[in-house]
């Protein structure tokens, strides 16, 4: 059986260079900070600062910090419609998953062969 070859030939065949330094440039990366009113939405639809924040999977620190002071609660008025609005989406997805119910009850009556 032939001998390997000497570890200094195995270690110049295995170096590489390895690509470093960020692969996103630092003026692409997009962050939840650039979308304030996506940001408020997940506030409201969940209730509370914590559970948007472990829904978005970001630290409560994270999300408090990217909405700055606009985490503060809103004006009355503006709760109001904000709560219009938010009763409308979950209407939305009500019927969304009726619909998504009824489907696929006639998907499984399909497959057997009703």
């Amino acid at each position: 059986m032939a001998r390997p070859p000497s570890k200094n030939k195995q270690t110049q065949i295995a170096r590489r260079s390895r690509p470093r330094g960020r692969l996103v440039p630092r003026g692409r990366l997009i962050a939840g900070r650039d979308f304030p009113e996506f940001l408020q939405q997940a506030v409201l639809l969940s209730g509370s600062l914590r559970q948007a924040a472990r829904k978005l999977r970001v630290s409560y620190s994270t999300l408090r910090g990217w909405l700055g002071r606009r985490c503060e609660e809103p004006p009355e008025c503006e709760r109001d419609l904000l709560a219009g609005h938010v009763a409308a989406i979950r209407a939305e997805l009500d019927a969304a998953a009726e619909h998504l119910a009824t489907v696929r009850g006639q998907l499984d009556a399909l497959e057997r062969g009703e």
